[in-house]
């Protein structure tokens, strides 16, 4: 009974192998490896920084967030912006 079960699941695997096709399998493989490549090393990319600096600007827009007061406050302490807001 386990033997027929196997044999159906691999039947059934071998088919929709078959009916994706080489193009399709091969094409999926790269883009599986492109992901596991970009996740690999998208620690040493800056994309990040630029996204961070980005939230930084648009929290200190908003004065009502608690975070932006924090981040005013730093800028202050830093002697980049006036105290006067």
């Amino acid at each position: 009974m386990a033997d027929e079960r196997a044999g159906a699941a691999s039947k059934r695997v071998r088919r929709v192998f078959e009916e994706a096709g080489p193009l399709r399998l091969t094409a999926t493989a790269l883009l599986l490896l492109l992901a596991l490549l970009v996740g690999r090393y998208s620690w040493q990319v800056p994309l990040l920084d630029d996204a961070e600096r980005a939230f930084r600007r648009a929290l200190a827009l908003d004065a009502t967030d608690p975070r932006a007061k924090a981040n005013l406050d730093e800028l202050v302490e830093l002697r980049k912006k006036s105290p006067t807001r």
